[in-house]
């Protein structure tokens, strides 16, 4: 596998970061098991360890991406249409000034001949407005590339949404391990580090939404002036 900058940071380290209570419970409860199984198969303890460990690094990885994104990112922008990079444009929404929406508007109609509708045809259709615009900011992130101030909140944005998405289940698989340690196979470091793990994936969870809508924010605030700036 060929990571760049933004698998690196957007989805292998939260990937490593929600990967932490699948580790406790094979550390303390499954390596002493299989380790000692491998070390008598091939004298190579370490090698069972390191593949297991990369395998459940790629598992993560995806899982992550797929319940952030369905989970999160398609319900609360409703598959794209409510994302800020779209209702930043929207004749509706104040966070622009109507001056900048309109200079936004003509350079898409100038660099990709789509016509934003007017306020007017907004309101009678609001829908349409919204699949034009999201059209139009799609094209405008493949113009752009990887500039330097949007690729880094791009990176960003992934980060905090593949850490919000595996925290789904890196709190429950913390309850499992908690629960384990503290009853069904008693161990006090294991126990106290699922407990600790479990608060901190509870609080990503709690303040989830918030934090990926944020982001979300900042990185369309930075599409919009590099875009005007080309």
């Amino acid at each position: 596998m060929r990571f760049d900058t933004y698998d690196i940071f957007a989805r292998v380290v939260p990937a490593v970061l929600t990967g932490i209570p699948f580790y406790v419970l094979y550390f303390f409860l499954v390596s002493p098991v299989l380790g000692t199984f491998f070390q008598s198969l091939l004298s190579l303890k370490v090698i069972s360890d390191v593949t297991v460990a990369v395998a459940l690094l790629y598992l993560a990885m995806h899982l992550n991406r797929f319940i952030s994104k369905e989970l999160y990112e398609k319900r609360m922008f409703k598959n794209g249409q409510h994302l800020p990079t779209t209702c930043y444009l929207l004749h509706s929404d104040t966070t622009l000034s109507p001056e900048l929406k309109q200079r936004v508007h003509d350079k898409i109609q100038s660099d990709f001949g789509i016509t934003i509708p007017s306020a007017r045809e907004e309101g009678e259709d609001e829908g349409r407005s919204r699949r034009l615009v999201a059209d139009s900011t799609s094209l405008i992130r493949t113009r752009l590339g990887k500039g330097k101030l949007l690729h880094q909140h791009n990176i960003e944005y992934g980060f905090v949404r593949n850490l919000v998405g595996g925290s789904v289940v890196a709190v429950l698989v913390s309850v499992i391990g908690s629960i384990l340690f503290l009853n069904l196979y008693p161990n006090t470091t294991a126990a106290g580090v699922s407990l600790a793990l479990f608060v901190f994936y509870a609080l990503v969870l709690l303040f989830g939404k918030k934090i990926i809508r944020s982001h979300g924010t900042n990185y369309c605030e930075v599409l919009i002036r590099e875009y005007l700036a080309l």
